[in-house]
C-alpha cells in the first residue's frame, strides 16, 4: 500500500512540474545586451536577474486552432490571388483593346481586299496561294467581328 502511494505521489508531482513549466533568468549585462538562460549568471550581485516562468505544456484544442487559422490563411490567399487576378485581367482587356483599336485601319483594309473576287495569300514560307470561297468569307467575318468589337 505504501509503496502504492509513494508512486502516485511521485507521478503526481512530476505532472504537476511538467505542467507548471520551467524556471528560466533574464537579466541585462554591462553592455545593455538581455539575456535568457537556464542557470542564473555567475555575476548575479551586479546585475538585475528576473525568474520567468515558462509553460511547456501544450493546449489540448491547439491542433484544431491551427488548423483553423491554415484554413482561413489559405482562404485570404485565395482571395487576393483571385482579386489580382481580376485586376490583372482588367488591365489586360484594356490594354487589348488599346493595341487592337490602332489595327483598326488595317482591318478596314483588309476588308476592302477580301470583298473583292480574287485574294491570293503568302502561307509565311514564300507560298502565294489563292484563298477558296470558303476561306474567304470566314476571313471577312472574323474581320467584321474584329471591327465590330474594336472599333466602333
Amino acid at each position: 500500500m505504501k509503496k502504492q502511494l509513494i508512486t502516485i505521489s511521485f507521478l503526481s508531482a512530476f505532472a504537476i512540474s511538467a505542467i507548471a513549466g520551467e524556471d528560466f533568468y533574464k537579466w541585462v549585462d554591462d553592455k545593455g545586451v538581455t539575456h535568457y538562460s537556464q542557470n542564473p549568471p555567475e555575476t548575479a550581485g551586479k546585475t538585475s536577474v528576473q525568474t520567468v516562468n515558462v509553460r511547456t505544456r501544450i493546449p489540448h484544442d491547439s491542433e484544431q486552432a491551427i488548423a483553423d487559422l491554415e484554413k482561413k490563411r489559405a482562404e485570404l490567399l485565395k482571395s487576393k490571388e483571385d482579386g489580382a487576378k481580376k485586376k490583372g485581367d482588367d488591365k489586360t482587356a484594356a490594354s487589348e483593346k488599346e493595341l487592337n483599336k490602332a489595327k483598326c485601319p488595317q482591318w478596314k483594309q483588309d476588308l476592302e481586299v477580301l470583298q473583292k473576287a480574287n485574294v491570293s495569300e503568302d502561307d509565311g514560307k514564300g507560298n502565294v496561294k489563292v484563298m477558296s470561297e470558303e476561306d474567304k468569307k470566314k476571313r471577312i467575318e472574323l474581320t467584321q467581328k474584329y471591327l465590330k468589337d474594336y472599333c466602333n
